[in-house]
């Protein structure tokens, strides 16, 4: 089972109200995809957030108000008591009423709950620029990181992913995790040459990612719009495409810089259906 055949069914999972076998194809998925486990995460974390809203109390009396209020129609020229209607007239009157006044005093209520924000967190990648990349460097400490293969960690998003182990003159994969926040996941892919590392991160393009105060430029690679950005310790660039955003910060020669961006751009562009 995919992610994209996975996700409409994460739901129901969580309220358990699947079938015998498709519960156990998203238990399975599940057991390897961290993307669709922080998922379900987050629809189980929104639903107990609503069971801890106190249930309004209705004021005594108010469906005899309601019924005392209701127009008294003639049927066949003889006059009908709303009391004695159809009780699934009733039940539906007295359902869109309740519906009604729950809104109501949800939303205008004194002690309105407060529902979570579900803005995604924000990647900051200022510290790389002032002083290089870290060791054993996240994203962010919101997302909760799973170590994954190249090609594996292209099968647990739902956006493309450069998945070749070498980057260019030298760089090659060292470690690659897939990274979860709430619905949002990302890619992050450190490679090294010798010495020198970068890091590339895949992510939706609603993701969004700061780069602090450091200068940023505009240039052309190949047909593709890329912003630059020039820090103390290293260049980044990101650019993106349809859905799909890269960042890759690290190298300190902006020359090898564009070369890597040409390369993953190509390599993600041919992949695209």
């Amino acid at each position: 089972m995919t992610c994209a055949e996975c996700e409409p069914l994460i739901g129901r999972f969580a309220d358990g109200e699947l079938d015998p076998g498709r519960k156990d194809f998203v238990s399975n998925h599940l057991a390897d995809c961290p993307a669709c486990v922080a998922k379900l995460g987050a629809i189980r974390e929104f639903g107990d957030t609503i069971r801890q809203w106190p249930v309004p109390v209705l004021p005594a009396g108010l469906w005899n108000r309601i019924v005392d209020e209701m127009p008294t129609p003639a049927i066949a020229g003889k006059i009908r008591p709303w009391r004695r209607a159809v009780p699934l007239q009733i039940t539906t009157v007295a359902a869109l009423v309740l519906i009604a006044v729950y809104t109501g005093w949800l939303a205008f209520g004194p002690d309105t709950p407060h529902i979570p924000d579900s803005t995604p967190a924000m990647v900051d990648l200022s510290l790389i620029l002032e002083k290089g990349i870290p060791i054993n460097f996240n994203a962010g400490d919101e997302f909760n990181f799973v170590s994954a293969p190249l090609d594996k960690a292209k099968q647990q998003v739902t956006f493309h992913v450069f998945d070749k182990p070498q980057l260019t003159d030298g760089f090659t994969a060292k470690q690659c995790r897939v990274g979860c926040c709430g619905m949002h996941s990302i890619v992050q892919t450190e490679y090294c040459r010798d010495q020198e590392q970068c890091v590339m991160f895949q992510y939706p393009r609603e993701l969004p990612v700061t780069f602090g105060t450091a200068p940023v430029e505009a240039v052309q690679v190949g047909e593709k719009s890329v912003n630059v950005v020039q820090g103390k310790a290293c260049w980044a660039a990101f650019w993106h495409f349809n859905g799909t955003a890269v960042t890759i910060v690290g190298p300190r020669d902006r020359a090898e810089l564009l070369r890597m961006v040409a390369k993953v751009d190509q390599s993600i562009e041919g992949t695209k259906q």
